[in-house]
């Protein structure tokens, strides 16, 4: 949300920088299926549904448009957010969900320096590592 923030306000944002953890640069790629992030995205789909769990109440209902059960039965954070994200957003598809909430095409445009620290895993030596992108 900061970052397209700060692409939307440019050079009249009141901040002078900014950190990003974990930036949505590319949504569609960062859910597409690969064995190197098959356990990472059970172990984020597991922690969604286990949220949902114990706050499912507060999605059911009539008019409120959103599968529970599916979402409590997803085998990945795709079918948990097809489910319940892009619903909860008012997008028809997880396409069209991923596609506006990922930064990737406006990062460009954010005019002040911005430390984006994302995390991921190394799945040969089990260790996080940190990148750390500075000055736009």
């Amino acid at each position: 949300m900061l970052t397209k923030y700060l692409a939307e306000v440019g050079e009249h944002t009141p901040l002078t920088a900014a950190t990003c953890i974990d930036n949505p640069f590319d949504l569609e790629e960062a859910t597409r299926f690969s064995m190197h992030h098959i356990d990472f995205d059970r172990s984020l789909t597991s922690g969604f549904i286990s949220i949902l769990h114990r706050n499912k109440e507060l999605f059911q209902g009539r008019g409120k448009g959103f599968d529970v059960d599916r979402a409590l039965s997803a085998s990945s954070i795709r079918d948990f957010e097809k489910a319940v994200s892009m619903v909860s957003y008012g997008f028809d598809s997880v396409e069209d969900f991923y596609a506006k909430s990922s930064t990737r095409d406006v990062v460009g445009k954010v005019k002040i320096p911005v430390l984006f620290i994302q995390v991921l895993f190394d799945f040969f030596d089990d260790k996080l590592i940190y990148i750390y992108i500075s000055d736009i």
